[in-house]
Order: structure tokens, then sequence, then C-alpha cells
């Protein structure tokens, strides 16, 4: 889906946008070979959002079912074994 989006707007970044969760970022991301300078800019983990937001101009934003957490640590991974589905 990421990859038919991306060839139908020939590039940029492509990003689901999960239906139970749709004001989170969505991962896995697509990024055009022409924006990863601005990944290189990057530091932590604040992610692409603070360079490019949802609504910039070359940011796709894909609709997709379910959700998708964002898990980073060992602690996030046991909350979400913890939560239900």
């Amino acid at each position: 889906m990421l990859i038919a989006a991306w060839h139908e707007r020939l590039g940029g970044l492509i990003r689901p946008r999960y239906a139970a969760s749709p004001a989170e970022p969505g991962h896995p991301v697509l990024i055009d070979r022409s924006l990863w300078p601005l990944v290189e800019r990057l530091e932590g983990d604040a992610g692409l959002g603070t360079i490019l937001p949802a609504g910039s101009p070359g940011v796709a934003l894909i609709d997709v079912d379910g959700r998708n957490p964002d898990v980073d640590s060992p602690m996030d991974l046991q909350a979400l074994e913890r939560s239900p589905s």
C-alpha cells in the first residue's frame, strides 16, 4: 500500500494513518531519497513530524485499519503486552 501510494505520487513521504489512532504518527513510513538529507538532521526520537508534519507538501497520509503502537523500549513492549487487543 505504501509503495503503491509512493508510485502514484511520484515520491515524497508516505505515512500510514491508523484508524484506531489517527492523530498519532503511523509507522512504517516510506521516504523518498530526495528527503534523506532531512532525516540526517534529526536528533533523538522526535521523528520527521517535527520537520515534515502531516499536511505539509510532499507528505501523504494513507488510511489503514487497526493500530500500530510505537514500541521504543522494553517498558513500552511490556505495556503493550498487558493492554487488551
